[in-house]
């Protein structure tokens, strides 16, 4: 197995994603990889298990730290639950539409700084998931593998894959067995994305998103009280 997928795989289980077709993969090559492989699996899954406490400041907290940070995590669902506007009411639905409009759903956090989604629809009818991709300025996402199709449809800023800077307006289809390599962006970018579900690891991405969240408050609540 060479080294990106090896690192693909550190990321979904350090986010406890792997299951199905990824989990099988890993125990059987887990079972016949080698001492440096596992090393380098173990090292990537203890960065991103960490991701979460490694910008935190070196100071000793508060003794009193602790019953902030439950309580604010007790009422962070309700404080983040998005609320529901005129345009996303079921009522103003005609049956066998939906709409998203764009204040509306969550953008979820990508381990790679300055990533985001906003995940539009994943179907198991159709096979695909569809989300939009934002890159702030200058980042990048992780190599990995298409198990299934997937297109790119650039709608502002610029893409940078496989030698080709893609702008507003340009499209990209990658075929199954396919690898994204050197994905970045200079300037940001937003794109839309339609990808097959094999190729989007859901559980593994909100996961990450939700630590994330934590992180943040509890980077929060330290700083207020220093």
């Amino acid at each position: 197995m060479d080294s990106d997928r090896i690192q693909e795989l550190a990321v979904l289980h350090a986010t406890h994603g792997l299951q199905g077709a990824d989990l099988l993969e890993f125990e059987l090559w887990w079972s016949a990889a080698d001492a440096e492989e596992r090393a380098a699996f173990t090292e990537t899954v203890d960065t991103i298990t960490m991701i979460t406490l490694s910008n935190l400041p070196p100071e000793k907290p508060p003794a009193h730290l602790k019953n902030q940070i439950m309580k604010r995590l007790d009422q962070r669902q309700d404080r983040e639950t998005p609320q529901a506007t005129p345009s996303s009411k079921t009522k103003d639905i005609p049956a066998g539409y939906s709409f998203m409009m764009d204040v509306d759903g969550p953008w979820r956090e990508l381990p790679t700084k300055g990533t985001r989604i906003k995940e539009l629809s994943a179907s198991r009818e159709t096979g695909t998931a569809t989300f939009i991709l934002e890159m702030d300025p200058g980042s990048r996402l992780l190599s990995h593998h298409h198990r299934g199709a997937e297109e790119a449809f650039v709608l502002y800023g610029d893409l940078q894959m496989r030698g080709k800077t893609l702008h507003a307006g340009d499209y990209m289809r990658a075929e199954p067995g396919t690898k994204h390599e050197d994905l970045y962006s200079e300037g940001g970018c937003r794109a839309l994305i339609i990808t097959a579900l094999e190729n989007y690891p859901q559980k593994s991405i909100r996961t990450y998103d939700r630590l994330h969240r934590v992180w943040k408050k509890c980077k929060q609540l330290v700083t207020s009280s220093s």
